[in-house]
């Protein structure tokens, strides 16, 4: 998206010596749209570049607010959470007492997706319920599950 963002937007440089010859044949169609595509091209560029950038921060936050492990701690009180990074792996883990965890799943999901809100983070980390293993369901369930809510 960079590169073709670059492209268009220098455009209009490229396409300055074909203006005479554009003008030359006196066509009004021709004419036309070669005065839409030097107006457009800096402002369509910006587009494409802007929209790269969208796409590309959109993949990086989703992957990083992606569960890759999730374990209890001993005592039941902690949950120990790790993301992946950015290139896929991640070896830290960072602890949430569990009081501050909150499941949520939608309908439009099914059982595809499962949310946990953290108190005070600002977006929802997703579990992957396919492809995920989940091995003590009514753990899971019970410790994290749908009808918890934040302690007050």
């Amino acid at each position: 998206w960079a590169y073709l963002g670059y492209d268009v937007f220098s455009l209009k440089k490229k396409m300055k010596h074909s203006e005479e010859k554009v003008e030359s044949k006196d066509d009004q169609k021709l004419s036309f749209l070669f005065n839409n595509v030097m107006s457009a091209s800096r402002g369509v560029g910006v587009g494409f570049f802007l929209f790269g950038l969208g796409m590309t921060s959109y993949w990086i936050i989703r992957t990083m607010h992606t569960v890759r492990k999730l374990y209890l701690k001993k005592g039941g009180k902690y949950v120990m959470i790790q993301t992946y990074g950015l290139l896929g792996r991640n070896e830290s883990f960072f602890n949430v007492p569990v009081v501050h965890c909150s499941g949520i799943q939608y309908k439009f999901y099914g059982n595809h997706k499962f949310f946990l809100k953290v108190k005070d983070h600002s977006f929802k980390y997703s579990f992957n319920l396919e492809d995920g293993i989940i091995s003590n369901k009514p753990l899971f369930d019970r410790i994290l599950g749908i009808s918890r809510t934040f302690a007050r």
